[in-house]
């Protein structure tokens, strides 16, 4: 039985899948960034990959204080 923080196994299983999106939306866009040659191309890249870590780093925040819940920790 499933406590009010609970999530299901399938939300679980699609925040993994968000955090994979974007883990290799920051791979990527860092490797571009370094191949390009344009610097304005470059810049664009670069804060691509920063607004996908941050989401990353959201989700996994998210994950985190969701399993303190659990835990009963504050």
């Amino acid at each position: 039985m499933q406590g009010k923080h609970d999530l299901s196994v399938e939300e679980l299983q699609h925040i993994q899948q968000c955090l994979d999106a974007e883990e290799t939306a920051v791979e990527k866009c860092k490797a571009f960034a370094k191949q390009t040659e344009d610097p304005e191309l470059r810049e664009i890249c670069q804060n691509i990959s920063k607004t996908h870590n941050e989401h990353y780093n959201s989700l996994l925040k998210y994950l985190q204080q969701h399993e303190r819940l659990n835990q009963g920790v504050k």
